[in-house]
């Protein structure tokens, strides 16, 4: 049995046989709250998972067989977007206004952790300033984003929208659950320092924080303290991603 530290949750409890994946799994949140648990049978999903609200209450329930969802599972859109790797048909994320001298394109694609629906991230990239970025910007090599910048789930929801300067956020930026629920809104300065009043909340509607920052600095909080901290550090201090 191996119990290892995860990024976005406090802990994480995983059994092993023979390298894969075979047993019991279960996810606990900084307050020592179950967030996910769930069987592996030789590494694929078997049985009921649960996935858990910040209180308690189940938020999803999904069966499987083998690692396939049944149909009753596939028809919750979490299921679906966790355990259906191959859409019939996948979302064109559309154009952004980008400035003179950038070019929209396609910058990235993740599966969120939590929320289980994949990412396309989409940006302005400069065309004109080669491939790496300026020194002590936060990206050391690839594409420079200069302007607006979007997020979207293969289904068409939006979960992010904001712009950047050389590669580091700037201005207002908003971000959404792949449930379209508000999950954070605030602005940030320049040098990706967050500024002014920055709201967080759970994706049932509920406020997890509110932070204010000065140039970067907290200077007051209401709600969870820990989540405005860790936006001192993380560009998404709530763990959905």
């Amino acid at each position: 049995m191996r119990v290892s530290e995860d990024y976005l949750l406090d802990s994480l409890l995983v059994t092993f046989r023979s390298g894969v994946r075979h047993g019991p799994y279960k996810e606990w949140n900084s307050k020592g709250k179950l967030t996910r648990e769930g069987n592996f049978v030789e590494g694929k999903y078997e049985g009921i998972w649960l996935w858990y609200y910040y209180n308690g209450r189940i938020r999803h329930r999904c069966t499987f067989e083998q690692g396939v969802a049944d149909a009753t599972s596939m028809k919750d859109d979490f299921c679906a977007h966790w355990f259906d790797p191959d859409p019939s048909e996948d979302f064109e994320p559309p154009p952004l206004d980008c400035p003179d001298g950038t070019t929209f394109q396609e910058v990235g694609r993740h599966r969120g952790v939590f929320s289980g629906a994949h990412i396309t991230s989409t940006a302005c990239v400069v065309t004109d300033g080669g491939e790496s970025s300026p020194e002590g910007d936060v990206n050391k090599s690839g594409p420079i984003k200069e302007g607006p910048a979007a997020d979207y789930t293969r289904r068409g929801v939006k979960t992010y929208e904001g712009r950047y300067e050389k590669n580091r956020p700037i201005g207002r930026e908003t971000r959404w659950y792949p449930s379209d629920q508000l999950l954070s809104e605030g602005g940030w300065l320049g040098e990706g320092r967050r500024h002014g009043e920055w709201t967080f909340w759970w994706e049932n509607g509920e406020i997890i924080a509110t932070c204010t920052f000065e140039k970067g600095a907290l200077v007051k909080f209401e709600g969870d303290k820990k989540t405005c901290m860790d936006a001192l550090q993380k560009e998404v201090p709530v763990p959905i991603y």
